[in-house]
């Protein structure tokens, strides 16, 4: 499995032609990754974002001043010497908690960064090796026929 991020204005289909060299295997590109919903589970471009902010919270002012959650931050990301990534580790609270913890290792999540935490981590997909792509593409053939 290869792993791409999602540029913004890209679809499955695009991502289907640039891989694949076929628009019409955008299903090879949502299925390894458990989208069913080409709308509303593939990562918004910055326009169609700030669209959906609007209309989930009345205003982009209004979602960053609206409170989702407050977190502990367990563990800051690490880059080991290796390059491996390791991300940053927090578990989410209360507010009474929040409140009792050291402002070093606390946060609050504001609506609007919540909703583009969850839509950039939409973009990290995988994708099958485009050398396989052939023999699925007959297997399925071969099953629905």
């Amino acid at each position: 499995m290869l792993k791409l991020s999602i540029q913004d204005g890209d679809r499955p289909d695009i991502v289907a032609e640039k891989f694949y060299d076929d628009s019409r295997l955008d299903w090879l590109v949502l299925l390894p990754n458990e989208l069913h919903d080409r709308y509303y589970q593939w990562p918004l471009s910055q326009r169609e974002f700030e669209e959906f902010i609007r209309k989930r919270y009345g205003s982009i002012a209004t979602a960053q001043g609206q409170i989702k959650q407050y977190e502990q931050i367990l563990s800051s990301a690490q880059v080991l010497n290796d390059g491996t990534v390791v991300p940053e580790r927090f578990v989410i609270v209360d507010e009474t908690t929040y409140n009792s913890l050291a402002s070093d290792s606390r946060r609050i999540l504001y609506a609007y960064d919540y909703e583009d935490r969850v839509n950039e981590k939409r973009r990290n997909i995988k994708l099958l090796d485009s050398s396989l792509a052939s023999e699925v593409v007959r297997a399925a053939r071969r099953t629905f026929r």
